[in-house]
């Protein structure tokens, strides 16, 4: 059902294309569907926007129709110039037969050719400026089409991004459902990629069912839909600039913070960990297990995250 706010948005989209409503209603179905479905809210806005078009586009041909080509008018135009080309050969043979006392009486057969070519030249540019027309017209509509999908389609990703930001974990007040199996011991340790998978598969085993590891350089090892967290392998305690540092991370990327630690946190890591709420906890690869470090570490094995 379409809600008051996006019927004033797309209403400007609509335009004159009031008999076109259907393929509107379509269209603004296409658009929740990606919005919904759509698996990684968190990249860029431009890779967004090239995604959102790329899903859209093969449903939106079959609503708005294919544009035409101008295969079927070039075979209609040149199967008419050939036959024209031998209707002209086919009367001055005609004529060369005739003896030559009679042929002013068929003289008037002369204009046949050019009638001909009169009818030609129009249906040819006649019906170019047709076709012109019609793919003008098609392309405009898909264009519009177009609009209205990833419009809603964007506008159904920015919901859903504004609902990781008012994340609450525990607020369903469901159980702990984990979305995911337990990380298995791994005997010779982890380097420092390994590490960033195991983090990821462990905030998959505590609920979130999305994370996944990502590129170091972007100040995160593993993010998902409402969380964003950092590994730290180092052989000494984690200490405080760090978990500054994915504090910081976190209030850009407007998510919560989750920091995995090889070996522990100082004292002063963990009274800002309290509070900037961000959970910690301690990893052991070798063992296969994991910890809370505070207690909002601790509460995640209760609530899930």
């Amino acid at each position: 059902m379409t809600t008051t706010t996006e019927a004033i948005e797309l209403e400007t989209l609509r335009g004159p294309h009031h008999c076109e409503e259907r393929m509107y209603d379509l269209a603004l179905s296409l658009g929740r569907a990606t919005g919904r479905q759509y698996p990684w809210i968190w990249d860029s806005p431009q890779e967004i926007a090239e995604n959102v078009y790329s899903r859209t586009t093969p449903s939106i041909l079959q609503i708005g129709g294919p544009v035409p080509t101008r295969t079927t008018y070039r075979v209609v135009t040149w199967t008419a110039f050939l036959l024209l080309v031998a209707s002209i050969l086919g009367l001055w043979m005609w004529l060369s037969g005739i003896p030559m006392a009679a042929r002013p009486a068929h003289v008037g057969w002369l204009y046949l050719p050019l009638a001909l070519v009169i009818v030609w030249g129009l249906t040819y540019f006649l019906g170019r400026g047709i076709l012109d027309s019609i793919v003008h017209n098609r392309v405009a509509r898909l264009d519009w089409l177009s609009e209205v999908a990833c419009r809603t389609a964007l506008g159904g990703i920015q919901e859903r991004q504004a609902t990781a930001y008012e994340y609450i974990p525990g607020g369903s007040g469901e159980a702990f459902d984990p979305k995911g199996p337990a990380p298995l011991p791994q005997p010779y340790g982890a380097s420092d990629e390994g590490a960033a998978e195991l983090a990821a598969s462990w905030m998959r085993f505590l609920g979130a069912g999305d994370a996944r590891s990502t590129d170091p350089t972007t100040g995160t090892n593993a993010q998902s839909t409402n969380y964003v967290s950092r590994v730290d392998t180092g052989a000494d305690l984690t200490e405080i600039p760090r978990v500054r540092e994915l504090a910081g991370g976190a209030a850009v990327a407007k998510r919560r913070a989750l920091f995995f630690s090889a070996v522990g946190f100082t004292d002063e890591a963990r009274q800002f960990a309290d509070q900037a709420d961000i959970a910690l906890f301690v990893f052991d690869a070798t063992a296969g297990t994991l910890t809370g470090a505070n207690f909002l570490g601790e509460a995640v094995f209760r609530t899930g995250l």
